[in-house]
């Protein structure tokens, strides 16, 4: 019984350094790749990336679907959803550095704009 424990508090130990040496890697690496010296070149990953998805359930109702896309500190992107009360909401929207974050709201009734904001 003892010799099991002792593999067990051992196990746990190396388990430990482990973990604690993968995130301390982690927490010193740098998304911006920084250069060690003045000699390194510095190398900058700009993000960039595309999605979209739809749900439409005829069991439950839910209609929605979205899409955005990013490119650097440019953010846009578009949703729509059918509201409970029947009404089709659309959002277009659009972030970045100069304008923060704008978005425009439009709402349908039977196919019928009846507010923007």
């Amino acid at each position: 019984m003892i010799r099991k424990t002792a593999i067990m508090i051992s196990l746990a130990v190396v388990l430990s350094y482990l973990i604690l040496g993968i995130v301390a890697e982690y927490e010193g690496s740098d998304e911006y790749n920084f250069p060690q010296s003045e000699d390194e070149p510095f190398y900058y990953h700009v993000p960039d990336y595309r999605f979209d998805y739809s749900v439409a359930s005829p069991h439950t109702g839910d209609m929605h679907n979205r899409q955005e896309r990013r490119f650097g500190d440019e953010v846009s992107g578009y949703y729509s959803l059918m509201e409970p009360d029947g009404t089709y909401r659309e959002v277009h929207y659009k972030a970045d550095r100069k304008h923060g974050f704008t978005a425009v709201v439009k709402k349908y009734r039977n196919g019928v704009l009846i507010e923007t904001s």
